[in-house]
């Protein structure tokens, strides 16, 4: 085959992929900015959840203050963006499966989520 008949062929495939990479990065950038905003809440939660109340968080240096932040913020990002990866996921596999196979997935979505968590 003629490598511009191999773009032709491919080609919406991999422009369907790159778009869906990108709705999904933007989801993972605006839950990010939320976190880095929100991490004292979101600290105070984990806190609470724990019930480690009272405890006082210690920096050694200056900078871990601003890394807490960062870390808080991809931490939330990439899990308020987990659900929209796996929708995205699903509706790009979906064309390709048989309808008992996507059946079958869909099923099974929920146990594979809990054994993740789970593990």
């Amino acid at each position: 085959m003629d490598t511009d008949q191999l773009i032709n062929k491919y080609l919406p495939y991999l422009m369907e992929v790159r778009n869906r990479i990108l709705w999904i990065v933007s989801a993972s950038l605006v839950g990010g900015i939320l976190g880095f905003f929100l991490y004292d809440r979101t600290i105070g939660l984990a806190i609470s959840f724990l019930h480690i109340e009272g405890i006082n968080i210690a920096f050694t240096s200056p900078f871990q203050y601003i890394e807490l932040a960062i870390n808080s913020a991809v931490v939330f990002g990439i899990i308020t963006a987990f659900p929209f990866i796996l929708a995205q996921l699903v509706s790009f596999l979906r064309p390709a499966l048989k309808p008992p196979e996507f059946r079958l997935l869909i099923s099974l979505l929920p146990l594979a989520l809990l054994l993740f968590v789970g593990g």
